[in-house]
């Protein structure tokens, strides 16, 4: 026995596992801590505990309820519960925040959007609903990992599979969306600032590759879980300057409330404001002009706290053909001249 295998033959076994806490170096990089924290997450999404696996005992009769030959009450033993919500347990939820997407376009464009491994099974279980599992765990996943998800700039959500799941009672209380800070001083690119500021906005779930890696400075950019039921945070102050805070892919959102998802008519604060509808129109400069200064400074909520798409290429009809040198213009096949 040699004298390392000594050392830890003498060791006391307290019957405890011991972990090794990862040290970090002064070398390391940002972008190495993102995707570190990124592959952490695909590999121990698997693992998380299931609260209803731990706290599910077998049914017990409600209080005050007597069991009625006409109306009988179903109870479910645990064993019968795990049986049933087995195949369920590594499924998602989705549907289309502010869209409709039919059965069969859906199931095709998801596969692609997803870059799927293994075979994608969708049950449409009605009001928009639609329940996602995958015959390879890596799918999962990734899917659950790496969002946010759009289609045709619509935003998928997405979440766990919960028992007892019911599709006409199932408002949308979260929605996780790209946000933007642009023009953040480039010493701010920090995993734990940014998460820090990120966590006025929402539940942050990952930072930007491009971010991370600082290959651009005009923005950063988090994926972040906003809760409906709450108004969007539009700005914050640092060192004195008042920061802007945009969000992808919002197309419509209540400026008098600073709530998305909701309309006019049901908005608890005022049913008579304006639902203002956002146009692709160009990206806002890198400088922000002084009437938009003022917009920020005064006004809780409004447009500039919104992506705004850039509006496609115009393509140049290719009607004239290159001319080779020596060769002279083409010949008219008409005309044969």
């Amino acid at each position: 026995m040699n004298e390392t295998q000594q050392n830890m033959s003498s060791q006391p076994n307290t019957g405890i596992e011991k972990t090794h806490t990862p040290i970090l170096h002064h070398g390391i990089s940002f972008r190495d801590l993102v995707a570190a924290d990124q592959m952490q997450g695909a590999l121990y999404a698997t693992n998380i505990p299931d609260d209803d696996d731990i706290l599910s005992d077998d049914d017990e009769p409600p209080e005050g309820i007597i069991d009625d030959p006409r109306g009988p009450t179903i109870l479910l033993s645990k064993e019968e519960k795990k049986r049933l919500r087995f195949p369920w347990k590594f499924a998602l939820i989705v549907k289309m925040f502010d869209s409709k997407i039919g059965y069969m376009s859906l199931i095709k464009r998801l596969k692609k959007k997803w870059e799927l491994k293994g075979g994608l099974t969708l049950t449409d279980v009605g009001h928009d609903y639609f329940i996602a599992r995958f015959s390879a765990m890596v799918d999962y996943n990734h899917v659950l990992t790496q969002g946010p998800w759009m289609l045709d700039d619509n935003y998928l959500t997405i979440k766990k599979w919960v028992p007892n799941f019911i599709p006409d009672n199932a408002p949308m209380r979260h929605l996780t969306t790209w946000v933007r800070i642009p023009h953040l001083s480039v010493e701010y690119f920090d995993k734990e600032f940014l998460t820090k500021i990120g966590g006025k906005i929402g539940k942050v779930i990952r930072i930007d590759q491009i971010t991370a890696n600082a290959d651009r400075g005009q923005f950063t950019r988090l994926s972040v879980e906003l809760d409906l039921s709450k108004p969007l945070l539009s700005k914050f102050w640092l060192k004195g300057k008042i920061w802007r805070i945009q969000y992808e892919g919002l197309k419509m959102i209540f400026f008098n409330c600073g709530k998305i998802g909701h309309s006019a008519e049901k908005c608890p604060t005022n049913a008579d404001a304006m639902v203002t509808e956002i146009v692709n129109e160009p990206i806002l400069n890198s400088s922000v002009n002084e009437t938009e200064k003022n917009q920020v400074q005064q006004e809780d909520f409004g447009a500039w706290m919104l992506v705004k798409k850039p509006p496609p290429r115009k393509r140049v009809p290719q009607t004239e053909k290159t001319v080779v040198a020596g060769k002279g213009p083409p010949k008219n096949p008409a005309t044969n001249c």
